[in-house]
């Protein structure tokens, strides 16, 4: 049961904030739910613990969440980075330059470990898929 203070602060809240807070709270529960159905799918993947860390980390990237590791190693990165599809990849750079245009570059992202959604492994990928393509046109 509510308090009389609650009811009190809850009635000079406008309706446009409650109205946020519950949509922020809906999009959490379906983010919880999504989740939810990628650790199961994982589990029912996987022979022990070592999989399981690792199809859930690939289920996880898969769907776009950032995701660090501790032993990210140059291969690990680099096959995680061929991975990603073109359309894919073009996507998230506009979606990072819109950005950074935004925030005024605060938005900028290096991790140490480097993860592939990271502002300049995205950016090198795309440099580098372009210098490919341009190797492959002459």
């Amino acid at each position: 049961m509510a308090s009389k203070a609650y009811k009190r602060m809850m009635k000079k809240i406008p309706q446009h904030i409650k109205d946020k807070v519950n949509i922020d709270m809906n999009y959490l529960n379906n983010q919880a739910e999504e989740l939810k159905e990628v650790l199961i799918k994982s589990w029912t993947k996987s022979d022990n613990n070592k999989d399981f860390f690792e199809e859930l980390t690939n289920n996880l990237i898969s769907r776009g969440v950032r995701v660090k590791t501790k032993n990210m190693t140059k291969e690990r990165l680099k096959e995680l980075q061929s991975e990603m599809s073109n359309k894919t990849l073009i996507k998230e750079v506009e979606r990072q330059i819109t950005e950074l245009a935004r925030t005024g570059g605060k938005s900028h992202r290096m991790s140490v470990p480097p993860i592939p959604e990271d502002t300049d492994m995205i950016l090198s990928e795309l440099v580098k898929r372009f210098k490919c393509a341009l190797t492959n046109e002459r």
